[in-house]
């Protein structure tokens, strides 16, 4: 795939490279952007890109600090997927001041222990930081990692003030509560979040991390923390039905204007699926979320059936 191709597409607007089973040289990025003028977005698998030809560190070592930025001027939409270190590569020298869109997906290695964002992103907030900090509006952030800090990879991106859709998506992991909490409490970001999807899978949760992993006690700490929320997904560990039956009860807990509630991978797997707990379960909701619509997981769609006619009978009564 060489440059002198690339005029052909001057008026592309979307180039997709995940699925190419190939070497490319990382000098291509340089080429699309000053003939791909027209581009908006750009989706990478790096798993598949190579640097051989180019001038600078190893795509296994650090940063390419001796390249020059490349810049896409029009490019709202970028994807990027691979290991942390070609990631870091690559948004170190991407300079992308109308990006609206910012997904990453970070793989793992046999031999990569990899615990921190931070390093991937430095330079790329660097450069790139002052545009996008009003301009940024989604993000979504994928790892299977099971050491990464996930107070560390939230706190990395707080630059971002005016995002309305923001996701996490964890494969081998899982969200430790305190993390979260300690987030939410510290910092007072992402007001304007209308989007949010908190997923992860883990194959096991023991019983040592069951008092540390996200409960039902978490949606209204989350509806706290984002005052115009209107979709949320989420993976709950710990049904902490206790919790869930005090909130049912307070009649002094704050409203919230949540539309769409979905339970990923299910609700805990020592969810009691009963009729007397679907009572409480919609007691619980119409509560906290007197304005939910939709409520949806992946299985028991029987039981949660029940749960969507009962909220809708206690928002007609």
């Amino acid at each position: 795939m060489s440059s002198h191709v690339l005029p052909c597409f001057r008026k592309l607007q979307t180039l997709d490279l995940s699925y190419i089973d190939c070497h490319i040289p990382r000098s291509f990025l340089k080429d699309c952007a000053s003939s791909m003028t027209s581009l908006q977005s750009l989706t990478i698998n790096l798993e598949s890109f190579c640097s051989t030809e180019d001038v600078g560190t190893p795509l296994s070592g650090g940063p390419l600090m001796a390249l020059s930025p490349i810049t896409f001027n029009l490019l709202s939409k970028l994807l990027l997927s691979g290991p942390p270190h070609d990631i870091e590569n690559t948004l170190t020298i991407l300079h992308v001041p109308q990006l609206v869109v910012l997904s990453l997906g970070l793989i793992s290695r046999d031999d990569e222990n990899f615990t921190d964002i931070s390093p991937v992103i430095q330079t790329f907030l660097a450069l790139n930081g002052p545009y996008l900090k009003d301009g940024l509006w989604t993000l979504s952030l994928k790892f299977d990692f099971t050491l990464l800090n996930v107070k560390d990879y939230l706190d990395s991106f707080q630059i971002f003030t005016k995002l309305d859709t923001f996701e996490i998506l964890a494969s081998n992991a899982f969200f430790p509560t305190s993390d979260l909490a300690s987030f939410l409490h510290e910092n007072n970001v992402w007001s304007n979040l209308t989007v949010l999807h908190l997923s992860h899978h883990c194959l096991e949760v023991n019983q040592n991390r069951l008092a540390n992993v996200l409960s039902i006690a978490t949606l209204p700490l989350l509806a706290d923390s984002f005052p115009n929320l209107l979709h949320l997904s989420i993976t709950i560990d710990n049904p902490d039905q206790d919790a869930m039956k005090e909130i049912a009860a307070d009649n002094l807990c704050k409203a919230h204007s949540l539309e769409s509630l979905r339970f990923e991978y299910s609700l805990p797997c020592d969810w009691i699926y009963s009729t007397s707990t679907a009572v409480t379960f919609v007691s619980f909701l119409h509560r906290l979320f007197p304005k939910l619509k939709t409520v949806e997981s992946f299985r028991h769609e029987e039981w949660v059936m029940m749960v969507q006619e009962l909220l809708r009978e206690a928002q007609t009564t």
